[in-house]
């Protein structure tokens, strides 16, 4: 399957704030919660109000970013 390149600043975003979300999250989780029962869920809800957060604002900045990194370097 192929995506089209139009749609890659976006999928870009996504993939960002999933994975940074996803691994930002067990982190702090492991961090506050004891590993043991109660610590899976507690990592998802986690998860899921990163991902709430973490992919908007993937999608909103990367652009600015992108743009940024393209006008201090060569």
């Amino acid at each position: 399957m192929t995506i089209p390149k139009k749609y890659a600043p976006a999928l870009t975003g996504l993939l960002m704030g999933l994975s940074m979300g996803l691994l930002i999250s067990l982190v702090m989780t492991a961090l506050h919660t004891p590993l043991g029962p109660g610590f899976l869920s507690a990592w998802l809800f986690s998860f899921a109000v990163g991902a709430g957060v973490g992919i908007p604002t993937a999608l909103l900045l990367s652009p600015r970013v992108a743009a940024l990194v393209q006008k201090i370097t060569r």
